[in-house]
């Protein structure tokens, strides 16, 4: 707990900051396809309560 940076200082965070704008949308998407047409249902009560 006794790091000489605040936690504001970022100069140590590794995560990329800068996606492509399609990134985020592209990995939906491929996961979607993944899930065939469970990836395009939608939840309902029976469902809800196997979680």
């Amino acid at each position: 707990h006794a790091e000489q940076y605040s936690s504001d200082d970022n100069r140590f965070d590794l995560r990329p900051f800068l996606y492509p704008n399609w990134f985020g949308f592209e990995a939906i998407e491929k996961k979607l396809a993944a899930m065939g047409e469970n990836g395009t249902k939608v939840a309902d009560a029976e469902d809800k309560k196997s979680l």
